[in-house]
């Protein structure tokens, strides 16, 4: 999300500076990351996320999470300039894909 057009909403989570990610499970916050992070760095905070990630979480979702996240890195390297874009496509489809596993 665009935070300067969701003030308040940044404000709920924290978001003092972009970018932030912020991982949800069950309508709440697993981890925040905050600011520029290199790649391996990010790739490591994600898969420790997807390793602590409550037993819910079933394998195929954790799967599935985690190609998603994956292919969000790759391309955020080359669309350094988009990132925004790409961060809120990634949790359109994590979002979809949350729903339709558990409903």
């Amino acid at each position: 999300m665009e935070s300067e057009g969701n003030s308040e909403l940044a404000e709920d989570f924290g978001v003092m500076e972009t970018p932030t990610l912020i991982f949800f499970c069950e309508g709440r916050p697993l981890m925040h990351l905050v600011g520029f992070m290199p790649e391996v760095d990010l790739r490591r905070a994600i898969n420790d996320m997807l390793s602590r990630a409550p037993i819910m979480l079933n394998t195929n979702l954790k799967s599935i999470l985690s190609s998603i996240l994956q292919s969000f890195l790759l391309f955020a390297i080359f669309l350094k300039g988009y990132l925004l874009k790409v961060v809120t496509k990634l949790i359109i489809v994590v979002g979809f894909l949350w729903v339709n596993e558990f409903l």
